[in-house]
């Protein structure tokens, strides 16, 4: 329905403004939803009705404008994308107790973070969760594998209100992107664990499993 409409666009534009070298129609790939298209549908039936009354060419270029007015305000409204929130890791090293201290500053101007989503990982081939905790601000799940390692979710809302200690003494501790993330990737050659946050919530995985295996976990979460 939403590429008849845009053609009926196009052939209207392409008859009444022909001289008009400026702009062409194929150019633009739009898609429209089916409420969108319905709404033109009955303009298009408006103007097929007063044809034979008003005249032909009255009417197609009217409906033209009026059509081309509509695709752009369309267009704007497609443009106006929501902006995702900013996160910025405010970092310092505790030599004291051997840990990198992480404080966060989120900057969120479309107000995505008030709303706590629970997020739900792809369970990992051959694991099964053997443990599942909701709460208002978080979401804890274990999964237990058959070759008996094990792999610990969480994700955590209130970013910005939150502080962290991550060790830096008894394992590797090295910066990562996770799905584009600034984040923290951990490891004691037995234990591995990610720490990643998109300025909505702060996710961490960790387990008993290669680290390969956390990525993959971590790149399904959206």
């Amino acid at each position: 329905m939403a590429n008849n409409a845009l053609q009926i666009i196009e052939d209207a534009l392409l008859l009444d403004f022909a001289e008009t070298d400026a702009f062409d129609p194929k150019e633009y790939d739009y898609s429209f939803s089916d409420g969108f298209a319905a709404r033109m549908n009955k303009i298009f039936a408006m103007a097929d009705r007063t044809y034979v009354s008003v005249g032909r060419r009255r009417i197609r270029k009217a409906a033209a404008l009026a059509l081309a007015a509509a695709l752009i305000m369309a267009t704007a409204a497609c443009g106006a994308a929501v902006t995702k929130p900013l996160v910025k890791w405010l970092t310092s090293e505790n030599e004291k107790q051997g840990t990198l201290d992480v404080e966060f500053e989120v900057e969120d101007p479309d107000g995505l973070t008030e709303e706590f989503r629970h997020i739900k990982p792809e369970t990992p081939e051959g694991y099964k969760i053997v443990q599942e905790d909701k709460s208002d601000l978080g979401y804890y799940i274990e999964y237990e594998g058959e070759d008996g390692t094990v792999i610990y979710y969480s994700q955590s809302g209130a970013v910005d209100s939150m502080g962290l200690s991550i060790d830096n003494e008894t394992g590797e501790l090295n910066e990562t992107l996770v799905n584009g993330n600034q984040g923290y990737e951990w490891s004691n050659g037995e234990f591995h664990a990610l720490t990643w946050s998109n300025g909505i919530y702060l996710f961490d995985l960790a387990g008993t499993c290669n680290v390969e295996k956390l990525y993959q976990i971590a790149e399904k979460i959206d």
